[in-house]
């Protein structure tokens, strides 16, 4: 599981606090004052302190791998990129989007369907991607909708 905020947060202090200790400084984490020497020991007021942005966000639910969703995904990823393919889950930095569905639902998938080297200079001035591969991903889509159109009623 990843960790959660408060999670770091806690490891950052108890990383810290044996430093601050050290200086002497006054260490305030997280709004909270966690070590404060006294005037003697710390005379310059040399302090430490950290803090988290207004709109800190814990990792996203972990999506479950038992549910049709996935077998759509996954199947439809078997299919455009070869049955030898194997999925395996993974950490995804960037988290700011699922944040708005993660109370419509679990299945949450971040998958971006470009070979490794299909994509070149993500991000850049001169990102580009090569036509074949763009083609690639053209059908990946559509089968993947094809493949979640086909849902049988229960």
């Amino acid at each position: 599981m990843e960790s959660s905020v408060k999670d770091v947060q806690d490891h950052l202090v108890d990383l810290l606090l044996p430093l601050a200790k050290s200086f002497p400084a006054k260490f305030i984490a997280f709004d909270k004052i966690i070590y404060s020497p006294s005037h003697s020991d710390n005379p310059r007021n040399t302090t430490v302190a950290l803090s988290t942005t207004p709109d800190t966000l814990n990792p996203a639910p972990v999506s479950p791998e038992t549910t049709w969703a996935w077998k759509v995904l996954q199947s439809t990823i078997k299919h455009v990129f070869g049955e030898d393919v194997i999925l395996a889950p993974s950490l995804m930095t960037g988290n700011t989007d699922t944040k708005y569905y993660w109370s419509l639902t679990r299945d949450i998938w971040r998958f971006s369907p470009v070979r490794e080297y299909g994509r070149g200079n993500a991000h850049t001035v001169d990102e580009f991607i090569k036509a074949r591969d763009h083609l690639e991903t053209f059908g990946f889509y559509v089968n993947l909708i094809r493949g979640a159109d086909s849902k049988e009623d229960s």
